[in-house]
Parts: structure tokens; sequence; C-alpha cells
């Protein structure tokens, strides 16, 4: 009899001590923000969420997404480009946007004028505090109910080396609103004003990418040497069906399609030729130090020899610090400086995007 009281006893014992370790879990500090958190969709600008019922109530189940132009601090204006999201956020999350500065009607399209900036989200609205500064660039690094947290390049010339620092947002539980611990960025533009908006219900989806949209970097890419593509100073490569040339040189890497002539943005066109860019054949960058573009093909046309062959990419390394990768598909050709921006090229259209 003793021995089942014992056993009993210790049973009782065990039990409570399982409670205690659930209900210790349980009220543990929340987890901090992890830097191998899952990363962003294709285009490095999807949505994220920390997921939870925020200080104001249960979430809305729609994003109002600010698209267009947003006025500036400094009276000038962003020109930004609506990212594509996945998983848009109804309780706490961001976006990231590229853009260009300039003046109401449009960008400068100057390298300095393209920047990057982050709006966070509560309950489906974006925020003007914390300051949606601009930044040369911003990376994704995590998001958690602790905290969403990004690397911002916090340079004031391209041509300077980066200067990352990391930022976190978090949101307050008493009163519902968002703090940084972002110093105040003296002299730094900030948005002040979103221009249009557009509902995004919660769930939405980016498209996802093709097969034939994988970056040039990918395993599944053939890598051949420059070499292979060497013409005198530069380098020269089409696409298998010819309708593409390109020709890499140590200041830019431009490709040509003079029979399928496309219409774009103007924030697409470079702007040499005004009245003429409303329909382009000439693509890339004419200097690496400045924003890829589309312009009219003036001079000769090019006729490279050697075919970049489906499924095969090629690294350029015009100068020290600069890597450009171009790779052929059945869709295209597509070019990424992997430090910047990059731009897919088929005979249907012409785009630009950010890298990472």
């Amino acid at each position: 009899m003793f021995s089942r009281r014992l056993s009993r006893t210790g049973l009782l014992v065990g039990v409570l001590a399982v409670i205690a370790v659930v209900l210790v879990t349980g009220c543990s500090t929340p987890e901090k923000p992890r830097a191998n958190s899952p990363t962003p969709s294709y285009s490095g600008s999807a949505v994220p969420t920390a997921q939870g019922d925020s200080a104001k109530g249960p979430c809305t189940n729609k994003t109002n997404i600010p698209t267009g132009v947003f006025k500036l601090s400094d009276s000038r204006y962003l020109h930004a480009t609506v990212p594509a999201s996945s998983e848009v956020g109804p309780c706490f999350s961001y976006l990231i946007y590229d853009g260009g500065i300039g003046d109401r009607s449009a960008p400068a399209g100057t390298g300095a004028s393209a920047v990057q900036a982050v709006v966070i989200f509560v309950n489906g609205e974006p925020q003007l505090t914390p300051k949606s500064y601009l930044f040369k660039g911003i990376r994704f690094v995590s998001a958690t109910r602790s905290g969403i947290v990004v690397d911002v390049d916090t340079r004031d010339r391209g041509i300077d080396p980066p200067k990352w620092q990391q930022v976190v947002y978090k949101l307050d539980p008493e009163t519902g609103k968002v703090i940084s611990d972002l110093p105040d960025q003296s002299g730094r533009s900030y948005i002040v004003d979103f221009g249009s908006q557009r509902e995004v219900r919660a769930g939405d989806a980016a498209p996802k990418p093709s097969p034939n949209a994988e970056s040039p970097t990918a395993s599944s890419f053939t890598n051949r040497p420059a070499s292979d593509f060497a013409a005198g100073p530069s380098y020269e490569f089409r696409s298998p069906s010819g309708a593409i040339n390109c020709r890499a040189f140590d200041t830019g890497l431009i490709c040509q399609m003079p029979d399928h002539p496309h219409k774009v943005s103007s924030d697409l066109q470079c702007g040499y030729y005004k009245d003429a860019e409303n329909s382009v054949t000439s693509f890339g960058w004419s200097n690496f130090d400045q924003p890829l573009c589309a312009t009219i093909i003036q001079g000769n046309l090019m006729k490279a020899k050697a075919v970049l062959g489906y499924g095969e990419s090629v690294t350029f390394r015009p100068r020290s610090d600069l890597r450009i990768v171009c790779s052929s598909t059945e869709a295209g050709i597509r070019c990424e400086n992997l430090e910047g921006y990059g731009f897919t090229l088929s005979k249907e259209s012409f785009t630009r995007y950010r890298v990472g």
C-alpha cells in the first residue's frame, strides 16, 4: 500500500512539473528576428507579415497599397514602382519600393535619383511614422511578431562603398504605433504624402515567376567563359533566334532589337531623344553608373557571331567592383548587375527590376 502511494505521489509531481514547464514556455520572451528567416519572393518586394491581432483589435482583411507619385519632405517627388506582393499582411507588414526622385511629372533618370524606401503598414494602412527615408538600397532580413528587420544602405553617393545599417520596426501593443531604432537622418529625404492607393485583400499573391524567369545565377544554367564572346575590346553575343544582339564593354552593356520595337513608360526611357523614345529598340546600360533604360538605336546595328544558347549564361567583369551576368532562355535574354538592377528582354516586352 505504501509503495502505491509513493507511485501516485511521484506521478502527481511529474504532471505538475510538466504543467510548470508549459506555463513558463508559454510566457517566455517573444522570439527575436533571425537573419535566416524566410526571404522575400522573386522580386525582392514581397510582404512577409508579423501575424497576430494588433493593439486596435482584429486585423483588417485588406491592405491599401500606395501607388504612383509620393511627395517628399524637400518638395520633390518619388516616382514609386509598385512592388509585387505575396501574402499581403493585414496586421503589421511592409513594402520595399523602388523609385526615382524627380519633379511631379517625371523622375530625373540619373543614377543619383534611383532609390528605395520601406513603408510600414498597420491594420492595412501605410504609416508616415516612423519616417520612410530614401536610401540607395534596402535588404529584407526577417519579419516576425517581434519586429520587422531590414538593412538600409545609408551612403549618400552611389560611387561610395555601401554603408549598411540594420533597422528594427516594432509595433507598440499599447498605442498601436510603430517604433523604430533608426536615428534621425538629418538632411535625408522622406515620404510625407502617399499617392493614390489600391486595395489588396489579405492573402493576395504575386504572380509566380515561370521557369524561364530564373536568375542568371541559377544552377540550372551552364555558365560559359566570357572569352567565348570576345570581339576586339568588347564582348558580343546574340540569342539563338538572332532577334536580340548584345554588346558588353568597359562602361556599359547594350542589347538591340531593331525588328521588334517596344513601347515603354517614361520612367524606362533614357531621355536622350525624348521625341523619339515612344518606340525603342536599344536596351541596357549605356553607362554602368547610370540607371539602365531604353532608347533608339543610333549608329551601326550589332551583328554578333557568338550565340548564347538557351540554358546558358555568361559573366562579365567590366571593372573590379562590378559583375554583370546574362542568361538566355526561350523567353528571351536576361542581364543583372548583382549589386543593383537587372532587365529582361524579349520580342514581347522589356522589364527592369531590382536584384535581390
